[in-house]
């Protein structure tokens, strides 16, 4: 699944950690999408696409939807009983379905994701409905009185509605992926056609280091050695990007500046730096095919984001 964090000017998605569990953790494949119109800057289109990733990252996010999802898993309700100490939680799936509904009355047209964003509001709607009167039968602890029958009764439908919002979420990710790409690529000719080498690495070593995590998007592709040569293949090319991006840095440093010039510098240095030590936890990844290494790479993905983003 793609995932970048952020961004209102150029909007890049968060990675999520890979977990199993409800709802699964796998990308629907990416078809269609209006590309051409969010690759003008300042366009609505343009400013639609950015709400929309921030109602993505909320729902991916610290007590998302993704991790609301796996923590009502972990509760096991099918397996306890009305003695047992049961609780979940709603986590911030709320504030995510709101971004999400204010992004889809936003101004612009963008064809296939409006369509994705509408069909996930319309499964947040009920799962947090479910959800929302579970957790009041959980907190005031009413599964004692009646032996958690009413858990137990409602489990099977409460998992069902996290693996619709789960896939649902999934398609939209898809949908906005799309988009994105297409703003990326505008961006990254733009970048090399008028020079700016330190700009265009990193936005480069970025989309390749984003590639490099997304070929780990299922727990199986951990350890498949197809997917480890492919994951070869993709540091090499990263590599050079890096070593590029660390050469156009110290040029740029010896030719001295402002400083704002000096700042951007600091923040290309972080790009290289974190992105580097995303390749160290791939080197790590492929010898145990560990998914905390994974979730390492995730992380360093997002420290490089972030520094990405104070170049905007």
């Amino acid at each position: 699944m793609s995932i970048f964090r952020i961004g209102a000017p150029v909007a890049l998605l968060a990675l999520a950690a890979c977990n199993g569990g409800v709802g699964g953790n796998n990308s629907t494949a990416a078809v269609g999408g209006d590309a051409e119109a969010v690759t003008e800057a300042g366009s609505q289109e343009s400013a639609k696409l950015a709400a929309y990733t921030q109602a993505y990252n909320k729902l991916i996010g610290t007590f998302g939807l993704t991790e609301t999802a796996k923590r009502y898993e972990d509760a096991e309700v099918s397996e306890k009983t009305g003695s047992s100490n049961v609780s979940i939680t709603d986590g911030w799936v709320s504030q995510g379905r709101d971004a999400l509904n204010k992004a889809i009355e936003s101004p612009g047209d963008l064809g296939k994701a409006d369509a994705a964003a509408k069909a996930l509001r319309d499964t947040l709607d009920p799962l947090l409905k479910r959800l929302d009167a579970l957790k009041i039968y959980y907190d005031s602890k009413a599964y004692k009185d009646d032996a958690l029958a009413r858990g137990k009764a409602e489990d099977a439908p409460m998992r069902a509605d996290f693996t619709r919002a789960l896939d649902a979420l999934h398609a939209f990710d898809a949908q906005i992926t799309i988009l994105q790409r297409a703003r990326d690529e505008k961006m990254i000719a733009e970048f090399k056609a008028k020079g700016d080498l330190l700009s265009f690495n990193s936005k480069t070593a970025l989309r390749q280091a984003e590639d490099l995590v997304n070929l780990f998007n299922k727990p199986e592709n951990l350890k498949d050695p197809a997917v480890i040569a492919k994951g070869n293949a993709q540091i090499t090319v990263l590599e050079k990007t890096l070593s590029d991006l660390r050469a156009e840095t110290e040029k740029a440093k010896a030719s001295g500046g402002d400083a704002d010039r000096t700042r951007s510098l600091i923040y290309h240095g972080q790009v290289a730096d974190y992105l580097t030590s995303l390749v160290g936890k791939y080197r790590e990844l492929r010898e145990d095919g560990d998914a905390d290494d994974r979730n390492s790479m995730i992380d360093y993905y997002n420290r490089a984001i972030d520094a990405a983003n104070n170049l905007n």
